[in-house]
């Protein structure tokens, strides 16, 4: 099974919102909230949409905001046909690396209580912050990537053979080792 990636392209609006829509209706209705149209199409603007691909076909979608500091993932949807498959967890899992590459710490999003996607987000190291109406607020701290260090053996002395270990960053920074 090979996954990707991609941009969203304007033609895939409606396939992200009908996913949305139908995936996320029972749980808008359980709390009494309307489906927006105009809503969706004002976050398309805002956020980076992205559709997850299985095997070379449309799957899912992430939507993806960057807030203070952090990774918001704003809509994360699969085919219910493709679900429980680890699509999600892929998913997370490339949105963890994307946002290590942008210097990000933190990655959140919010579930419905009762979205049994929830298990997911937990065994995929989020946690709750805070409950209010229906809603988990949930978090993953993101471990800081340590600066890239080359190792470079460097004599302590006028000898061939290396008796210390020097580290560099890539820029030239020396560091103890």
């Amino acid at each position: 099974m090979t996954r990707s990636l991609r941009p969203a392209a304007v033609s895939d609006r409606s396939f992200c919102e009908m996913l949305n829509r139908t995936n996320m209706a029972s749980y808008r209705e359980a709390l009494g909230v309307t489906w927006s149209p105009q809503r969706f199409t004002g976050d398309w603007e805002r956020f980076e949409n992205l559709i997850i691909r299985e095997d070379g076909a449309d799957v899912g979608t992430l939507r993806l905001l960057e807030v203070d500091g952090g990774l918001e993932v704003r809509d994360l949807q699969v085919l219910p046909a493709r679900q429980g498959l680890g699509n999600g967890a892929w998913a997370l899992a490339e949105t963890k690396a994307f946002a290590a590459t942008r210097g990000l710490e933190q990655l959140k999003l919010r579930v419905f209580v009762d979205n049994p996607a929830r298990n997911l987000y937990s065994r995929s190291g989020f946690r709750v912050v805070k409950e209010e109406g229906g809603v988990m607020h949930m978090s993953c701290h993101l471990p800081l990537q340590a600066p890239r260090l080359a190792r470079i053996a460097v004599p302590a002395e006028p000898d061939p053979r290396p008796k210390t270990l020097a580290l560099f960053d890539v820029d030239g920074t020396h560091h103890h080792g």
